[in-house]
């Protein structure tokens, strides 16, 4: 599988709102890739072509490491249901990421190194830290 992938952090701001991503919001443009469906699909098969796939074995993702208004998970909600992409947020994110870091193969990677040495400090918090693989 060819995983095509845009990722938003917005760890310092508001969030991805849904309706950015949707096309109708004030950030509506940052996210062509995801709402302009001829975008998409022309996008999607120049990789296929390029990297030779077959176009149903590309897939598109987006990476959050925020959504607008967490505490009610409204515009996650919406984000999920929106065709032709699929959404991993913050918990599969961390998920996968202290998944990866309880490897003993070495990984050229800042992010699971980060994540190694917080585990050695003590400061990943029980019942969601590497050593039971639980988030």
């Amino acid at each position: 599988m060819l995983v095509l992938a845009t990722v938003k952090s917005f760890f310092g701001s508001r969030g991805v709102a849904a309706e950015d991503v949707a096309g109708s919001g004030r950030f509506g443009t940052h996210y062509k890739l995801l709402n302009d469906s001829f975008i998409r699909e022309e996008v999607i098969a120049a990789a296929a072509e390029r990297y030779r796939y077959s176009k149903d074995r590309v897939r598109l993702r987006l990476y959050a490491g925020r959504f607008a208004g967490p505490a009610k998970g409204t515009h996650e909600a919406r984000i999920r249901a929106m065709p032709g992409f699929e959404v991993f947020g913050p918990e599969e994110i961390a998920s996968k990421l202290l998944t990866a870091a309880t490897s003993k193969q070495y990984r050229d990677s800042p992010a699971l190194a980060a994540v190694k040495l917080l585990e050695a400090a003590g400061r990943l918090q029980r019942g969601r830290g590497m050593s039971d693989g639980t988030v």
